[in-house]
C-alpha cells in the first residue's frame, strides 16, 4: 500500500502505528495533521495485511471527503465503509480480459 499521496496540493502521509489498537480503532484520519495512522501488524495484536490494505482506503475516504468539504458525507461512517471497500477491491482486483 502506498505510503503518501496528493490531494489538491497537500501531502498526505500514511504511517502505520504498533499500539493504535489501544484506541479501539485499526485506523485513524488526523485532518489536522494531513496524516493517516493505521494499525500495524503484531505479535501483540496481528492484524493481516489485507484488513490493513481496507482500512488504508477507509482513511483515504475520509481524508477526500473532508478536503472535499464534505464532512457530514466523511462522518457517515457506514458510506465511508462502503466506498473505502470499493477502492479497494478496485485496487485488487485484475482485469479477466
Amino acid at each position: 500500500m502506498i505510503n503518501n499521496f496528493n490531494i489538491f496540493g497537500q501531502l498526505i502521509k500514511i504511517e502505520s502505528r504498533k499500539s493504535l489498537y489501544k484506541k479501539k480503532c485499526l485506523g485513524m484520519w488526523l485532518s489536522n495533521e494531513n496524516k493517516i495512522l493505521v494499525q500495524e501488524n503484531t505479535d501483540k495484536y496481528p492484524v493481516n495485511e489485507d484488513i490493513i490494505n481496507q482500512t488504508t482506503c477507509h482513511e483515504i475516504i475520509h481524508a477526500w471527503l473532508d478536503k472535499c468539504n464534505y464532512h457530514k458525507l466523511s462522518d457517515d461512517e457506514q458510506l465511508v465503509d462502503l466506498l473505502g471497500s470499493c477502492l479497494h477491491e478496485f485496487l485488487t482486483s485484475q482485469s479477466k480480459n
